[in-house]
């Protein structure tokens, strides 16, 4: 293990002279920073990324860090840090610097084993949408929700789920979750899930003949914004000023609008364009 000391050395190192440098962009994902340095996305989030590189060019330090650190990370301020794909909430806004939305993507649904009787129309309202996690948990008492304890879900579904009794809950706190959930899903972990529709619909690439329900949730927007997340240190602000100027000349790209439908089929185009339309204005 690097102590701080030393990790502070190696970090001096990585950097090169360049104020614009001087920033540390964290990421826990290996797939995400191979497909960086072969500058071939796979999804939305590192297809948009690969697309800001091209006009900012790609971190010289980029580098593989456990969520777990990398929170730690924030809390220091002998330099910049930034991470990559972050959601924006409350408690967040308050003590970090973030750039302008960086994607987008479907929010999170409720997902339902198959083999489970379809939801009551008691918790959901009159758009079937899930009431709240409270309904399925007291609806449900044997049923167990699988989640990511480190994660955001947005102010709404934080809430929420830190209402849940933990006897409603079946957590997972792994290095590296991407994709993670999916997988125990279907491996019948849990009754219910909240994931992305992208998640799911990249594990149905490979496994196409798994079953599901999936259900909005109400109050919950159709779709959440991925910022990079960055400390407050006079390096993170020239970094982030950096970024939001080469968004916004993204956002009128074609190449953009195409890294969002490529994860979802036809049904959900026009809602993503939708919404694409409304940051354009």
């Amino acid at each position: 293990m690097i102590k701080r000391a030393s990790w502070f050395v190696f970090l001096n190192v990585i950097f090169c002279n360049t104020a614009f440098s001087q920033v540390l962009v964290m990421t826990d994902s290996q797939p995400f920073i191979d497909q960086i340095k072969e500058q071939q996305g796979q999804g939305t989030i590192s297809t948009v990324y690969n697309l800001l590189y091209q006009r900012i060019g790609v971190p010289q330090s980029l580098v593989l860090m456990p969520l777990n650190r990398q929170n730690r990370e924030f809390e220091q301020t002998e330099y910049s840090v930034c991470s990559l794909y972050r959601f924006k909430n409350e408690v967040r806004a308050k003590k970090y610097a973030f750039s302008q939305m960086v994607y987008f993507m479907v929010h999170y649904n409720l997902y339902q084993q198959q083999d489970m009787p379809a939801l009551d129309s008691k918790i959901l309202n009159s758009d079937g949408h899930v009431k709240s996690l409270q309904e399925i948990a007291t609806h449900y008492p044997q049923a167990k929700l699988l989640h990511i304890p480190s994660y955001s879900y947005g102010n709404i579904l934080d809430k929420q789920i830190n209402a849940l009794p933990e006897s409603s809950k079946a957590s997972w706190a792994g290095i590296s979750p991407h994709n993670r959930m999916s997988n125990l899903f279907f491996a019948q972990r849990a009754e219910f899930a909240l994931m992305f529709p992208a998640e799911v619909a990249s594990y149905l690439a490979v496994k196409p003949t798994s079953e599901y329900r999936k259900y909005r949730i109400a109050g919950v927007n159709y779709a959440t914004k991925g910022y990079m997340m960055c400390n407050r240190h006079k390096d993170s602000y020239t970094y982030i000023a950096k970024v939001n100027e080469a968004l916004q000349a993204l956002y009128e790209q074609p190449e953009y609008l195409d890294a969002h439908l490529a994860a979802y089929s036809e049904n959900e185009h026009l809602s993503i364009k939708q919404e694409l339309a409304k940051i354009q204005q």
